[in-house]
């Protein structure tokens, strides 16, 4: 057999091996990344980032809690990060408000995963108590993803203490990716 024919029938069997995987592997792996993302940080945008290489779809999923005040408007919220997934090319992630439990939300997409991230031990402390109760109660498994360490000290919750305080432009940079930062200037 010449070298062409070798190769011919070498790429024929590896076509046929993937195409037998991909059946067998039908189902898409799916997870379910929820938070209020009031707002949505360049922490919170570093662990989609790290969520869309490992899953086939990831759902962004901002809850809707009528106990908690919102600083900034859930819809106008979902529209920006789509627009921001949108600018930089991301295509296997979606953007969902939603509200009630968490694991029924995520069940309803298909999702068999919650994604979560961890800047320190505290949040792994309560994320472990959360993750205990999504696996019983919702079947779910829950998947860490670590920030990275230039943004470990990054949350809403700080953007919004300090954006009270008239904080730099290049501090809200550091902090708020560009295309969320236009609607927030505009509330």
């Amino acid at each position: 057999m010449n070298f062409e024919k070798k190769i011919k029938a070498k790429t024929e069997s590896t076509h046929i091996l993937i195409n037998s995987a991909k059946k067998r592997n039908k189902k898409k792996k799916k997870a379910f990344f929820a938070g209020s993302f009031d707002p949505f940080t360049i922490g919170h945008l570093n662990i989609a980032l790290k969520a869309c290489e490992l899953f086939d779809d990831v759902y962004i999923g901002i809850g809707k809690n009528e106990n908690k005040k919102r600083t900034y408007s859930e819809i106008k919220m979902k529209k920006a990060i789509e627009n921001l997934l949108t600018k930089q090319k991301i295509s296997n992630v979606f953007v969902v408000i939603y509200g009630g439990m968490t694991y029924e939300q995520a069940k309803n997409l298909g999702c068999n995963w919650l994604v979560r991230g961890l800047r320190n031990e505290k949040d792994f402390i309560y994320e472990e108590t959360v993750a205990d109760y999504n696996e019983k109660i919702g079947n779910l498994q829950t998947i860490y993803f670590r920030a990275d360490e230039n943004l470990k000290e990054i949350s809403s919750s700080k953007f919004k203490e300090m954006n009270s305080n008239e904080m730099l432009d290049e501090q809200k940079n550091n902090m708020v990716p560009k295309e969320i930062l236009e609607i927030l200037q505009n509330h």
